[in-house]
């Protein structure tokens, strides 16, 4: 098979290799089609009232592309979509202005970009990881867990600030119910 260079696309994801063999990733073509959901204007009239099965759907289409987004790129956004998606169940008709909001604020970082950077084969990489939690911060009271996971030099060992690839990112909940330190 033939190597993709230069600039392509790969999963809805446009990758450009740059002068210094590091690579710039971007989804705005995919954000910019995310569906925002139309809410009829009596329906506006009743924010607390449950959502219908086709309400339901709709925010599980919706959703559904934000997920992808927040997979491949949009990782800023992984613990909303993960949590909207898991308040489907009981959702209200304010739950699908919420959702909106969601799709505006993703697609107000539309243009944002990620950097993989290039690293020669002398480099010392170290992997590091941020990890966190929010103590019920869930409707049903559980709780939401953070990861994310990137390669860096040496040095941010020592303090300083560097540039970190992206590897693994995470924001899903957590089985168990954690207690706030607080």
């Amino acid at each position: 098979t033939d190597w993709e260079s230069g600039e392509f696309v790969q999963c809805g994801v446009r990758i450009t290799q740059l002068a210094d063999f590091s690579f710039e990733l971007d989804q705005e073509a995919y954000v910019m089609q995310l569906k925002e959901i139309d809410i009829p204007r009596e329906r506006r009239k009743q924010r607390k009232e449950r959502t219908t099965e086709r309400e339901k759907s709709q925010l599980r289409a919706v959703l559904g592309g934000a997920s992808w987004y927040t997979s491949e790129f949009g990782f800023r956004f992984s613990d909303a979509v993960g949590i909207m998606l898991s308040n489907i169940p009981d959702s209200t008709v304010d739950d699908l202005f919420a959702v909106n909001k969601l799709v505006y604020r993703i697609k107000q970082h539309a243009k944002d970009r990620m950097r993989i950077f290039a690293f020669h084969d002398c480099d010392e990489l170290w992997l590091y990881s941020w990890v966190d939690a929010a103590a019920q911060n869930r409707r049903d009271g559980k709780s939401t867990k953070g990861v994310f996971i990137g390669f860096s030099g040496p040095s941010m060992q020592q303090g300083e600030v560097g540039q970190v690839s992206p590897m693994f990112w995470q924001s899903t909940k957590v089985e168990r119910t954690c207690r706030s330190p607080g």
